[in-house]
């Protein structure tokens, strides 16, 4: 296919031959990574359709509710603005199309549950949700859940008005979180504007 041509700092970047030594090691001896978790099951040819018609289902996350019903928390593309969740009872059966919920939120929300059992939620949300512009999803928040079905405790944990350099796609504000649980804090990597990395600690004490 035809493709653009490249621009900088792609054809400026110095040869591999002249990358620092722990560069080279990253590319020319790459270690194993586990493997990505299991993907929420759909039916084929299922898993973008929403209930109300809207089949723009895109990135998502899954969680487990105390019921053992598990749960996908999914953005819209044909729809921004908040999440579309659907339920299924277990492992061995297909999610049904997704309902919008009231969890307002953009690309890649991330759920898990805290060691005293209660569900979180890390999301970001858009400023504008009709046209998804640089200046969306300023807004990183965790929401929570003793039954998984109503989030009523939420913290707003960062908000951005960076600007990114115009590239595509490069949506401003914190996004594509990676949390990890360690001792008393969750430590939250995340994406600004797909420029820069972020990373915020809160304490669980806090919640």
């Amino acid at each position: 296919k035809d493709v653009a041509p490249l621009l900088p700092p792609y054809t400026d970047a110095v040869p591999i031959e002249e990358a620092p030594a722990e560069i080279k090691r990253d590319i020319l001896e790459p270690r194993r990574q586990p493997p990505p978790p299991p993907r929420p099951a759909y039916a084929p040819g299922t898993r973008s359709h929403a209930a109300d018609g809207k089949h723009g289902l895109a990135h998502g996350t899954e969680f487990e509710r105390p019921d053992g019903k598990l749960v996908s928390i999914r953005d819209n593309l044909q729809n921004p603005g908040h999440y579309y969740a659907s339920v299924r009872n277990g492992q061995d059966d297909y999610y049904p199309p997704a309902v919008e919920t009231n969890l307002v939120g953009g690309a890649s929300p991330v759920a898990g549950r805290f060691p005293g059992g209660r569900i979180w939620l890390l999301c970001n949300s858009q400023s504008d949700y009709l046209t998804m512009h640089e200046n969306s999803r300023k807004d990183m928040y965790i929401t929570l859940s003793v039954d998984g079905i109503t989030f009523d405790r939420t913290w707003l944990l960062f908000h951005s008005d960076r600007k990114s350099d115009g590239g595509i796609y490069k949506y401003g504000g914190p996004q594509y979180f990676h949390p990890r649980i360690i001792g008393p804090n969750m430590w939250i990597i995340y994406s600004i504007t797909k420029e820069q990395i972020g990373i915020t600690k809160v304490p669980l004490d806090n919640l």
